[in-house]
């Protein structure tokens, strides 16, 4: 559950800000990161390291709303004994509104929902799998700095069963092209973090 979790926290920044071009802030993209993660277990001294690859993609139907969804495939694991490992996938869908407060300057808030499935192992052996469903509304102001950096923040508050959060989230785009950026992030909580590096084409 700790890396789905995480997953929340640094994939949702990506539906607010990942797209935008110089002139005009896009909110339809397709995006693809790396990220890594490190989460507190309990009873363990050290940090649950995971990774996962994400698949994401935008779609403004109309001026101020957007569609977002996306797929993750993620695994984790504790250099500790017992040793700890999780497998699965999952994937999210949900909307945002926007707004823009200045020409270079959006405001979004939205909400999603989440569906993952995973494996659990203890010292390699299989011990089960589960269904992780969640939720997660969130608000933030995403702005070009320059022609080709665009800064992003966001605040969400997410719902597993029964763990919540409040997490932040802080991004940086670089435009390489007019619609394609490199991209990375940091998402913190109370009790995890996680880092990303991705690509961005926006349309």
């Amino acid at each position: 559950m700790k890396i789905f979790k995480g997953l929340a926290l640094t994939s949702a920044l990506t539906f607010a800000c990942s797209s935008a071009i110089a002139e005009s802030m896009s909110w339809s993209y397709l995006a693809a990161y790396y990220d890594s993660s490190k989460s507190e277990l309990e009873g363990y001294k050290k940090d649950l390291d995971g990774n996962s690859f994400v698949f994401e993609g935008s779609y403004a139907p109309i001026d101020h709303f957007s569609v977002i969804a996306g797929y993750a495939n993620a695994s984790a694991e504790i250099d500790e004994w017992p040793r700890v490992k999780e497998d699965g996938q999952g994937y999210f869908l949900g909307g945002l509104y926007y707004t823009p407060l200045k020409p270079s300057v959006d405001f979004y808030a939205g909400a999603r929902a989440f569906r993952y499935t995973y494996d659990f192992y203890v010292n390699k052996y299989h011990t089960g799998n589960e269904k992780l469903y969640g939720k997660g509304i969130f608000t933030g102001l995403r702005g070009m700095l320059s022609k080709n950096i665009e800064l992003n923040g966001m605040v969400e508050y997410s719902k597993f069963e029964d763990e919540s959060s409040t997490d932040l989230t802080l991004e940086a785009s670089y435009y390489i092209l007019p619609s394609v950026a490199l991209s990375t992030g940091i998402s913190v909580d109370s009790d995890s973090k996680s880092v990303k590096v991705g690509v961005l084409k926006s349309f």
